[in-house]
């Protein structure tokens, strides 16, 4: 679960209460925000219960992302404010003092979609790792419209990486009418997206024309979510394409090795004996590293 955001600079954004305070007491506020935040969703909060019949169901509520000062490019109430113009590095550093389990980020726009604030962002995160800030990745809001060059999206995003953090997709989608071009060019993204060695992430921001702000960026449509054709194309890859279904037959021998290629993520593997199963094993595979899985039967 990613967590959007703590803050968010826009003046239209801040709270009534916060806009009336003075501008030494902004800050402890905002600290005070997120000391709620570690208390009730970070590393200190055991599991949040609910109560039935038959026992507990637990779930812990972790976030492992947390943006922290949304679109600070674009929104500076916090620094207008404090007069502190390191008011989001300072946050993060603050941010992570009080919850150092989730990883922190910036996020923004118009840094893949048009290149008018590419060099901006970079520069402000390199500034960031350079200073020792603990910021953990570069969020990219990626709301894509019409006349899509996916070379000058794939040299934006290498410019973006060499500020020596990961990349998140974290606002995708594609605005069009066009319901064909929306699904050629949403399929164009995503395999960048998915292919780009910085990117370690996609998060897509709308799916439902019903619960969108746009209907034209919609997966389904309608009450009975009906997949459109750029929706099957989302299904093909994520569930078809780039997904590890894999059998392999094992031989009569006592000890034996198998090697096996697949995608990064969480795998099943389920070891069949005469159509019974017989053991099952689940396992991270993650960049940088080469699982193996001993089974003993």
């Amino acid at each position: 679960i990613r967590g959007h955001s703590v803050t968010w600079g826009k003046e239209a954004k801040i709270v009534d209460w916060l806009k009336s305070k003075p501008a030494d007491q902004i800050t402890p506020n905002v600290h005070r925000r997120c000391d709620y935040l570690a208390e009730h969703y970070g590393d200190r909060c055991e599991y949040l219960g609910l109560i039935i019949l038959t026992g507990f169901i637990v779930s812990f509520a972790r976030f492992k992302h947390w943006d922290v000062n949304n679109e600070a490019m674009h929104g500076h109430w916090y620094e207008d404010n404090t007069g502190n113009w390191q008011f989001t590095p300072d946050l993060i550093r603050y941010c992570h003092s009080v919850n150092k389990a989730p990883k922190y980020f910036t996020n923004d726009f118009n840094v893949i979609s048009n290149g008018v604030f590419t060099a901006f962002y970079q520069k402000e995160v390199l500034d960031y790792v350079k200073a020792g800030v603990p910021v953990n990745g570069m969020g990219i809001q990626s709301h894509l419209t019409k006349d899509l060059d996916m070379e000058r999206i794939k040299f934006r995003l290498d410019f973006l990486a060499t500020a020596g953090v990961p990349l998140w997709i974290t606002e995708f989608d594609i605005r069009n009418t066009d319901i064909a071009y929306r699904a050629g060019k949403t399929e164009d993204a995503l395999r960048l997206f998915f292919s780009h060695p910085a990117v370690e992430g996609i998060v897509l921001w709308t799916f439902w024309d019903g619960a969108s702000q746009y209907a034209d960026t919609a997966l389904v449509d309608g009450d009975d979510f009906e997949e459109n054709a750029a929706g099957k194309k989302v299904r093909e890859l994520f569930l078809e394409e780039w997904r590890t279904n894999e059998s392999i037959r094992l031989s009569a021998e006592k000890s034996q090795t198998k090697l096996l290629r697949a995608f990064y993520g969480t795998h099943d593997l389920m070891v069949l004996n005469g159509g019974a199963q017989i053991a099952n094993f689940t396992f991270e595979f993650e960049r940088g590293q080469n699982p193996e899985i001993s089974i003993n039967i």
